[in-house]
């Protein structure tokens, strides 16, 4: 469930700070927040907004894609030369 936190904005408004965490298996495989401005969205749009990017989250396409997201640029490399080799023509 995405947690929604009310911020007083200098100026006396209200925006929402929308945070999401998707956890399995006790750890954290990925995290976002948002804030969204009470002059543009209403609480509901807000709220509908957090649970559909959630579940959007949560669809195994976008599982199929998180392994990306661990992605460093040394694996980045060990790719490399294990698809060109290590020949010296790097370029």
């Amino acid at each position: 469930m995405p947690s929604i936190v009310p911020r007083v904005r200098s100026d006396g408004g209200t925006s929402w700070q929308v945070k999401i965490r998707i956890k399995k298996a006790g750890k954290t495989v990925h995290a976002e927040s948002k804030t969204f401005s009470d002059k543009k969205y209403k609480y509901k749009e807000v709220e509908l907004w957090a649970l559909s990017r959630e579940k959007e989250l949560e669809s195994p396409e976008t599982a199929a894609n998180a392994r990306w997201s661990h992605f460093t640029f040394g694996d980045g490399i060990k790719r490399y030369i294990k698809e060109f080799g290590t020949d010296g023509n790097w370029g």
